[in-house]
């Protein structure tokens, strides 16, 4: 009898866990939104609004927040929708340390990234979702931007996939998406290739995206887009001492499948020869400009930063890069 009594119990115990398991998965969302956030009071509004316009509806939303010092949280509160959940962090350490909460307090098998000054199309969640269960066999995806100013009238569109093949190394030769572009991923992306790197500052993104294409298959969602302002609004693509020390820092990193190919030697190293020369760092930009050989042009950029005013020389590269000169 006491035999019988404990296969009672222990079978009762196996119930009631499998009927919770059952009851969170059936809860369990299509697809997690993770917004990470820093004094975006006057910006955050609209990119939460825009997830909650969804046409696509079974979603949860993850705002991090990165202890904002104004009223961003209070807004985000502000809204009533129990898709909504607002951590909020006590110390600020960046939008890499945010995501990645955002990451780990997610429920869903897909997750997609929200930039907080940014907005999706209304239709974005749906066509993500569908064609994540449509293509099983890639792992992550990326929409087109649609450039629009503080009033959100549009400015311009862009659509971009890479030359090469995934996975590979193509995006060390060409990249021109980050989380901006609706960045998505199944979870068993993040437990492959790890978290965003936290010791950036800058082009985090990258980084990120770097590990990923040499492991999965990605491709672009055709047909819809995620609305990115550009504006006076402050930004971590506007923080070229940020950005010097995070390509700094990649080249290190990646150096063996940088240094393996001429053609991705110049180009990595010679963005960060103007990025070091744009945050006043020249000693570092002249070691760039040795391993590169002194060629003409990264001597060129150089000379005009060593004779010039650093503002004057920006604005000379920068009229050069327009022309497709001298910044890649």
């Amino acid at each position: 009898m006491p035999e019988r009594k404990n296969d009672f119990v222990s079978f009762l115990s196996l119930f009631k866990r499998y009927k919770g398991q059952s009851c969170q998965a059936v809860t369990r969302p299509k697809i997690s939104v993770i917004i990470p956030v820093y004094n975006r009071e006057l910006l955050v509004r609209n990119a939460v609004q825009s997830v909650l316009d969804q046409s696509f509806v079974d979603f949860e939303l993850v705002v991090v927040d990165d202890a904002s010092t104004d009223e961003t949280v209070g807004e985000i509160l502000s809204f009533h929708d129990d898709r909504i959940r607002v951590v909020r962090k006590n110390q600020n350490g960046g939008n890499a340390s945010a995501r990645n909460i955002g990451i780990q307090e997610s429920k869903a098998e897909l997750i997609t990234f929200l930039d907080s000054d940014d907005s999706f199309d209304r239709d974005f969640l749906e066509k993500v979702v569908s064609t994540a269960e449509q293509f099983p066999d890639i792992f992550f995806f990326w929409a087109g931007v649609q450039f629009v100013n503080s009033e959100q009238q549009f400015l311009r569109k862009e659509t971009w996939t890479p030359k090469g093949r995934l996975p590979g190394l193509t995006f060390f030769e060409e990249l021109r998406i980050g989380t901006n572009n609706g960045l998505t991923v199944r979870r068993a992306v993040t437990e492959t290739v790890g978290f965003f790197d936290e010791n950036l500052k800058a082009s985090v993104d990258r980084d990120f995206l770097l590990r990923i294409s040499q492991n999965f298959k990605g491709d672009l969602v055709r047909d819809v887009f995620v609305n990115v302002l550009i504006g006076t609004h402050d930004s971590v693509r506007k923080n070229y001492s940020d950005q010097a020390e995070a390509y700094n820092h990649l080249i290190k990193k990646y150096k063996s499948i940088i240094y393996s190919k001429s053609r991705l030697k110049a180009w990595w190293l010679h963005k960060a020869l103007w990025l070091n020369l744009y945050s006043g760092n020249k000693m570092q930009a002249f070691n760039y400009l040795k391993s590169l050989g002194f060629p003409i042009k990264s001597s060129m950029v150089f000379s005009t930063f060593l004779l010039l005013p650093n503002e004057s020389a920006r604005k000379i590269h920068k009229m050069f890069a327009k022309k497709g000169i001298s910044r890649s």
